[in-house]
């Protein structure tokens, strides 16, 4: 049987509102969005995207379990992401492999839907493929004024190249992991701390990656996380090769996670 975590997450995104009453990408409210291309059976991603069949029906309840939560007058606008996860990581975990999430540090788009459009390519298995996909999504998006593109083609292949170097070996790992965004409420420090504490106590996650240089490691280890991984950010200011000249915490962080799936093989 399926767990269900995703529909109470959904419900404490809604009690919050970080959507606001009809922000939410992709929903029945909003359906002009790049996700919506995204998840548009219609289009074929799915093919090449070996979780996007699941998430897509998952992702439809999961909006409709928000908008049922949210309180009476919500309506500010947040422009976090939408957080994505793989096939196999709501499975109980007697049924599934490793349970591993990754939190990457906020949303630069205002649709918020960078998380959901860069890590589905990670489990494209060529680069070529995965180039191809993530150069037809970041075409500009409909409805804008000026009209302006998602993201731009360098960073969503740098984010596929250090992706799959992190789990080379293990990309079968790719579709067990849950990728979300740490900051969420920019404006409201401590409340957001608490939301990602509850966040992280929801999917229960056995190892998390922080794509961060620094990723306020006592809010995690106050939600049981013991030892968060972390690496810079792939693309952005986060590539930059002063923060890791010679790419020494990428290479360390693999060879911990390496570390994690063989001993989770081997229990």
């Amino acid at each position: 049987m399926e767990n269900d975590g995703y529909l109470e997450l959904a419900r404490l995104f809604g009690r919050e509102s970080i959507w606001g009453n009809k922000y939410l990408p992709c929903s029945e409210n909003k359906t002009d969005g790049v996700l919506s291309k995204l998840l548009d059976q219609e289009t074929g991603y799915d093919k090449y995207i070996g979780s996007l069949q699941s998430y897509r029906s998952d992702y439809a309840q999961f909006s409709d379990a928000y908008y049922r939560s949210l309180p009476p007058g919500a309506g500010k606008e947040q422009y976090t992401c939408v957080p994505y996860w793989g096939s196999e990581f709501w499975k109980p975990k007697s049924e599934s492999s490793l349970r591993l999430a990754v939190f990457a540090q906020g949303s630069l788009n205002r649709d918020g839907a960078s998380i959901p459009l860069y890590f589905p390519l990670c489990e494209i298995d060529t680069w070529e493929k995965a180039f191809e996909v993530g150069v037809e999504l970041g075409r500009e998006q409909p409805g804008k004024e000026p009209p302006k593109s998602p993201f731009g083609w360098q960073s969503f292949m740098s984010v596929w190249i250090a992706m799959r170097f992190l789990f080379s070996g293990n990309e079968d790992k790719l579709k067990s992991v849950y990728y979300s965004d740490r900051v969420k409420m920019p404006d409201d420090k401590k409340r957001n701390w608490k939301l990602l504490e509850e966040e992280i106590d929801i999917i229960n996650p056995d190892v998390v990656l922080i794509l961060a240089k620094t990723g306020h490691d006592q809010v995690f280890k106050k939600a049981g996380v013991t030892q968060p991984l972390h690496i810079c950010f792939p693309c952005g200011r986060g590539a930059n090769p002063k923060y890791d000249p010679d790419a020494k915490t990428l290479h360390d962080c693999r060879g911990e996670l390496r570390k994690y799936f063989h001993e989770w093989k081997s229990a």
